[in-house]
Order: C-alpha cells, then structure tokens, then sequence
C-alpha cells in the first residue's frame, strides 16, 4: 500500500516522523520485514537506518531546488540498494574496471577533503614574486644577438681572388639589402644566395652548423649597420659576413614577466604541498618498491611497432 506524504518543507526530523508513520502503514511492500524502530526499510539482509535516511535526506535537501519527497527518496534508497546487491551477487565487486574506478573515487575524495581546500588558499607574496625574479633571472635575458649576410667561396684555385673582387664590389654597393647582386654572382652557400646572403638571426652557440665559429665571432666583432669583415679563411674555403642588424643582451624588467613568473611560482607552491601531502600519507606506512623485478616483465612496446627496413 502506498501512503502519500506532502513535499518535505520542515526539518529533516519532521520529515522522519512522516516517512515511518508510512512504512507502519506498509509504504513499498516493507510491511513485516521492516524491524526496529531505528530501521525505515529492509533490502535483504541491509538494513536502512532512520540515521542514514535523515543523512540523505538533509543531503538533497541543501541542494534541491524544489522540497524533497521523503517517500519517494526512501524509495530511491531501496531501489538503489536492491541494484548494489544485484551488482555484489554478479561478481562487480570484483572486477578489475570497477575496482579501479572505486579507486579514484577515494583518491579524489581523499584529495578533495584533505588537500584541495589548502591549495586553494596558497599565494605569492610581492616579496616572494621579487624572490623568484632574482632567482630565475637568467631565464629573462635575452642574449645579444646579430642579423647577418653571408658571402662563400669555395677554397680552391683562385678562391681569395674572387672573395677580394667580390668583397670590392660589394662596398660599392652597399645601399642593396645584404650583398645584393654581388651574392648571386659569387657566393656557393645555396641557402642564402637568392636571399642577399641573409642568414637571420644568430645568437652566440646557435647557428647553422655548416658555418664555421669563426665567421659568427667575426660578425659578432662588427658594431655598425653595414659593416663588412675581412674575407674570413675557413676549412674549404673564404667567407665574407656584413651586419644587418644588432640587438645587445638585455633583460626583462620585473613588470613585464610579473604575470607568468607569479604563476610559475604558484604552480611550484602547490606542487610542494601536494608532495609534502604524499608524503605525510607514507608516514608510519611501509611502502616497499622493487622496480628491478619489471625487467621480467613482457616487452612494453607495441606489437605493431614498424621494423627499420634492413640495410
């Protein structure tokens, strides 16, 4: 017999008194297997406590945004209950994708209870944004840093000839944008001669292999816009650098980086607490970890890894 109980506007204890009037009245079939005056309802051997419906019904109560049903709540509780022990008796208990999922589950909650609240409270202070500056400060320079054109002449025959005419001819030019002309008529450095030998921006230690160190410190060496080295003997032949442009090594002051610097900083003050979090949960826990023994394990690549075609 079903006995109908008005929307739950009053305490969750008013609510209570509603819902046990209408299971001694029989509500969903309980009737007789209902026992104890703490139990609201029987789903076979688990019993639902007048405690744990108050606990739900408070629950949903803070939530919803209508008034809480107490009978239909009470049934939702025994239909759910009825679910977990049909789950239980198929074995899901058990098995391996719902046992991990539990897990994460008390991970998370875990997490939420214990650690989330803290991490939402952690900040950095003026001083410490001011700290870490000073101590990622290499981080915000900027290396000096030149643009230059590049002229190449192979070595052999009569290669410091052809470097000096071209070298010549290329001051008399100096209004085109790198060498010009001059670039497509001399050089033998493919990459930069249709380009008026431009070869972008060099810092020091990064560089295109196939150019020699010392043709970018001769670069390096040049302080005016359009200035020309000397032809530049190298392994296999005769180089020619002209300065493009250049920018000295400067640093970026603390305004400008203060957004990004304040979040890394952040960032790596949470990450402390959560590692001080793990390791407070080790403490007095034996933990014992035998990483050599995965050696036996199968092959972790795939089965389906391409093979290298042999030589």
């Amino acid at each position: 017999m079903r006995v109908w109980l008005p929307n739950c506007i009053a305490t969750p204890t008013a609510c209570l008194r509603w819902a046990v009037v209408a299971l001694s009245l029989g509500l969903s079939g309980c009737g007789d297997e209902t026992k104890g005056p703490d139990v609201v309802a029987q789903v076979g051997d688990k019993a639902i406590t007048v405690e744990e419906f108050a606990r739900q019904l408070a629950l949903l109560q803070k939530t919803s945004p209508v008034p809480v049903d107490p009978v239909g709540l009470l049934n939702e509780m025994v239909d759910r209950e009825v679910m977990v022990q049909a789950a239980r008796k198929a074995g899901l208990a058990d098995d391996p994708e719902v046992v991990n999922a539990m897990t994460e589950v008390l991970i998370a909650t875990l997490k939420s209870r214990k650690l989330d609240a803290e991490l939402a409270t952690v900040g950095v202070t003026d001083d410490e944004l001011r700290a870490g500056y000073e101590k990622y400060r290499d981080r915000f320079v900027s290396p000096e840093r030149v643009r230059l054109a590049l002229l190449y002449i192979d070595g052999e025959g009569d290669g410091r000839q052809r470097m000096e005419a071209a070298l010549d001819l290329a001051k008399k030019t100096t209004q085109e944008q790198g060498f010009g002309a001059v670039v497509v008529k001399y050089s033998e450095d493919q990459e930069t001669r249709y380009r008026g030998g431009d070869l972008g921006w060099i810092e020091r230690g990064r560089y295109p292999k196939r150019i020699e160190a010392a043709v970018i410190d001769a670069g390096f060496a040049l302080n005016e816009v359009g200035q020309f080295s000397e032809v530049i003997p190298g392994a296999k032949g005769f180089y020619l650098v002209k300065l493009l442009e250049k920018q000295p090594s400067s640093t970026s002051p603390l305004e400008k980086v203060a957004v990004d610097l304040r979040q890394q900083l952040l960032r790596e003050k949470r990450e402390q607490i959560a590692a001080d979090f793990q390791m407070q949960l080790r403490d007095g826990l034996r933990v014992e970890v035998h990483a050599e023994k995965l050696e036996t394990l199968p092959s972790s690549k795939p089965a389906n890894e391409p093979v290298p075609p042999s030589l």
